[in-house]
Parts: structure tokens; sequence; C-alpha cells
């Protein structure tokens, strides 16, 4: 990464939120690296199995060998294929897909992050798999998903740090635009999930009615100004365990905010 916005001929010339060039080497005639170029529109032609190779290449080498940008797995902007990150386990930093695109769908099931999971404004033209994912927080403000959003049985944050006051456990999928369905099922949340103004094409998913196996939100969960395609499902006990009203949640200290959804 160069602290300059003037890039020499080989260095990418893509411009990360940070007002900084990536400065990462150009790939062939291009004027951005092998993350930040576009893929051909044509799945059929020579040229973008060439670069899908490439980029899934330059991927592997980035989670294998930990090359990071600031301390972190960065793809910021980055135009990807189709991708697979559950086999890698553990990962010691946060994980950023800021402003990326992802042209297929992307699974990081089963993943322990020691950080953050940052998808804000992202795109991904596929299913979004982070179900039994274990992290601090999850931020995908301003994100588009085309399918299914999956954290089934995942952790966001830690019990530890809770009590603590530290901020961790919160997951924000505020302005989110969902093409199908959210599902959270039996999903452990230390703090709060917000869902205000976004936009789910069918449902959400906390647990069947009579699924005993209930979802854990030990803060607000707020869909305010929402709009939801078919309906918001809870399992019995999830409604059971907190008398507040508007929709109730997991505990006595957390409500269910509808303020304005469209269900």
């Amino acid at each position: 990464m160069i602290d300059t916005m003037i890039a020499s001929p080989l260095e990418c010339e893509y411009i990360l939120r940070r007002q900084l060039m990536c400065g990462q080497p150009v790939y062939g005639n291009s004027p951005y690296c092998i993350l930040h170029i576009e893929l051909p529109p044509d799945v059929t032609d020579p040229l973008y199995n060439k670069i899908k190779r490439a980029k899934d290449d330059k991927i592997k080498e980035i989670m294998q060998n930990g090359i990071m940008q600031n301390g972190d797995f960065d793809f910021e902007g980055a135009i990807l294929p189709a991708i697979n990150l559950s086999n890698y386990r553990k990962l010691g930093k946060q994980v950023r897909f800021t402003d990326a695109i992802i042209k297929g769908d992307l699974s990081l099931g089963g993943l322990e992050i020691n950080g953050n999971l940052v998808f804000t404004n992202a795109i991904i033209c596929g299913r979004a798999a982070f179900n039994k994912i274990t992290i601090h927080n999850a931020f995908f403000e301003d994100a588009e998903i085309c399918k299914d959003l999956d954290f089934n049985m995942a952790t966001i944050g830690r019990k530890e740090k809770v009590e603590k006051n530290w901020t961790e456990g919160i997951a924000r999928f505020s302005r989110v635009k969902l093409g199908r369905d959210a599902l959270f099922d039996k999903v452990t949340i230390f703090k709060e999930a917000d869902f205000s103004q976004a936009s789910i094409g069918r449902y959400v998913s906390f647990g069947s009615y009579l699924d005993d196996n209930v979802a854990q939100i030990q803060g607000n969960v707020i869909f305010d100004g929402a709009t939801i395609g078919d309906s918001v499902n809870f399992s019995k006990r999830f409604i059971e365990n907190c008398p507040h009203c508007i929709g109730k949640a997991y505990n006595t200290d957390g409500f269910m905010d509808f303020g304005g959804a469209k269900i």
C-alpha cells in the first residue's frame, strides 16, 4: 500500500476508501491489479477463465501467506468469482470485503475469525453462507445479496467481552438488500442485531416456532423501516423468554422493534 494518490505505471490505480491507491502490481495491460480488474462478461471467453484462475490464485496466496493490508485480510473493492474460504478454519485478523463484488456464491462457513467480518456496500451475486462462523462483529450496511444470507448456528461476539462491556456482539444489516431469506436459526449474538431499513425478499428466520434450539440475541433486534416480503419467524422459546412487547426478543434487556417495518 502506498501513501500517495500518485501511482507508478506498474501500480494498481484503484482508489480505496482511505483515499489511497491500491498500489499492487497491475495485471497485464490493465491499470488495475488482478483483484480489481473486471471479469469478462462472457464466461465462455478464454480470457474469462484466465483471469478467473489468476484471481483464484491470488486469493489463495493472500489466505495462505497472510498477505494483508493494515493487519486485515482486505479485499476492499475486489471483483471476484464465486469463492469458498471455509477450509481455512481460523484467521487471526478481521476479514474485509468493503465495496467488493462477488460474481457468484460466497462461503465462509465454519471460520473462526479473531476480528470483525465487514461487507459494507458489497455485492454478492449469489448465496452468502456464514453458518457456524465465529466473529467479533458483523457489518453488512448497504450490502446487496442476490440470494440467501445464512448465519445459522453462528456466534457473533464473546461472553467475556460483553461482561467487560467491550464493543463486541453487534450484527448490523441496516439498508441491506436481500433477494431471498435471512437465516439466523440457533445463532448467538451477544449484543444487538440491526435490520433497520433493510429490504428482505422473503423471510427472516430465528428458528421455527416449535424449535427448542432457540436463537440467542441478548440485545435489541431492530427492524425499523425494513421491508420484509414474507414473515419474521421465531421459535416458541425465543418469544417466551422475553416479557417485553413489540415482537419480543430473547432476554429481558432487549426488545423486538418493528417500528415502521412493512411485512
